[in-house]
């Protein structure tokens, strides 16, 4: 049996979107991980701009 580069990374790239669609119920929250990743870039984003205003 042989395997391609292309269906390694099919297969990677599958396994990821199915892990970062799993949800979490926490404190009445409810969202998936791709909202918890991109949650954090933006607070991470407006600290940044914030923090470098105030230098």
């Amino acid at each position: 049996m042989e395997v391609s580069i292309w269906d390694l990374m099919t297969f990677l790239w599958e396994s990821a979107l199915g892990f970062l669609n799993n949800r979490i119920d926490i404190l009445g929250l409810n969202f998936t991980l791709w909202e918890f990743a991109l949650g954090i870039v933006i607070v991470d984003l407006l600290l940044y701009a914030i923090f470098r205003a105030l230098n």
